[in-house]
């Protein structure tokens, strides 16, 4: 089957939050010393949450009763909050450090870097919104 014909699965939150925390430690090295305790390390902190949570919401089955399905909710919507908290964490990094360059006269982070965890900010919430609605769960 050819990759434009594939569906995602039912599981790709995991996958996607798993690339996000790939991303995210690539590219927080690249980041001054200076801003590891002042921005760096919750940008990674956060990243890493998202991560847990969606795995950890994936333990619990909507069909094995209300409070696994209300656990689930938590979890998933626990992940979303930390998504925008990340989209604005990254927002200010960029803003502070986004004019930086490296010895060679490049920015520290790249076009792409700033784009790519944009990109799977928003694909992670999508997934996750899609999974609540799956369950029955909006508006719990």
């Amino acid at each position: 089957m050819r990759k434009n014909q594939r569906k995602d699965s039912k599981t790709q939150f995991i996958d996607t939050a798993r690339e996000l925390v790939v991303h995210t430690l690539a590219y927080a090295k690249k980041f001054p010393k200076s801003a590891m305790f002042l921005l760096t390390k919750d940008i990674v902190d956060l990243s890493r949450d998202i991560y847990k949570c969606v795995v950890c919401a994936n333990r619990f089955f909507p069909k094995n009763g209300e409070t696994d399905r209300i656990e689930r909710y938590k979890l998933f919507t626990h992940a979303l909050g930390r998504i925008d908290t990340l989209d604005c964490f990254l927002g200010m990094a960029k803003d502070a450090y986004g004019g930086l360059k490296n010895a060679k006269g490049e920015p520290i982070i790249s076009e792409y870097g700033w784009l790519h965890w944009g990109e799977l900010l928003d694909k992670e919430a999508n997934f996750i919104k899609k999974v609540l609605s799956s369950d029955g769960n909006v508006g719990l």
